[in-house]
């Protein structure tokens, strides 16, 4: 009997049902602006440029391995605002799902839940540029962290509860040497300003929903970490977004949203 309980532990693993499912998204835009350069702007590094430009190229796999164990991992490749051709690895997680009392951990390189878009890429954004908000508070392409990230969820009839709490550093991000970022001649670059390393991030989700046509997001986020210039950082952030839906749940149809957030450092 113990060997069959032996043998049962270590056979179980082929048993699972696991998949993998490439996921492919692209986003190219023609824009124009009278800025000398594009740096002056002060956007997020994928806002559409001068001319064509290639806001996303995004190859991606997602993992799921019974009801348990979920991975996903996305590249992102563009053309930098010298409309030369840049990557980066925007995510690469493990997730584990389903944990007693609602909980689910993730760990690896993740976009950090802070705010209404930072968690989302590129192709779910709902306009072609970032939200203003997204890349003046937390860089020029977002807060993106290494480490580990506990959520506790609770689901309610019409929504439901998720706080959200992430303990990483910042990923630093794939670039060009030559690319330059404006400093001054001082050596110090804006990008010192936005959280670095020893980053706490926290965010409660409340999403309802008066029904399948009318739905309301709430959030509430507050950041601590060092800055670039090694002083510690604070940020703190409301926001908040309506969608109405013309097939509510189901696909297709018009759609509406409107949203709005604050956020103070």
């Amino acid at each position: 009997m113990k060997l069959l309980s032996t043998l049962a532990i270590f056979t179980s693993p082929l048993l699972a049902d696991i998949s993998l499912d490439p996921t492919f998204h692209f986003n190219g835009v023609i824009g124009d602006t009278s800025a000398e350069s594009f740096s002056e702007i002060g956007g997020h590094a994928h806002d559409p440029n001068d001319n064509f430009a290639v806001q996303g190229l995004e190859p991606g796999m997602n993992l799921r391995v019974d009801d348990w164990l979920a991975g996903f991992t996305n590249i992102n490749i563009f053309t930098d605002s010298n409309h030369e051709i840049d990557w980066e690895l925007e995510e690469a997680f493990l997730k584990f799902k389903n944990l007693p009392g609602g909980f689910e951990v993730r760990g690896g390189r993740m976009l950090a839940r802070m705010g209404l878009q930072n968690n989302q890429h590129l192709h779910t954004w709902t306009l072609i540029n970032s939200n203003l908000t997204t890349s003046q508070f937390l860089g020029e392409e977002g807060l993106m962290s290494e480490g580990i990230e506990l959520t506790w969820r609770k689901d309610f009839d019409r929504g439901f509860l998720a706080i959200s709490s992430n303990f990483s550093n910042t990923a630093s991000h794939h670039h060009r040497d030559d690319e330059g970022h404006g400093k001054d001649e001082h050596g110090h670059s804006p990008e010192d300003a936005f959280m670095e390393d020893n980053v706490f991030v926290s965010r409660l989700l409340l999403s309802y929903n008066w029904n399948d046509f009318h739905q309301n997001i709430l959030g509430l986020n507050t950041a601590w970490g060092k800055n670039g210039y090694r002083r510690e950082t604070s940020m703190h952030s409301i926001d908040y977004a309506y969608t109405w839906r013309e097939n509510g749940i189901e696909l297709g149809g018009r759609e509406f949203s409107i949203g709005a957030e604050y956020f103070y450092r």
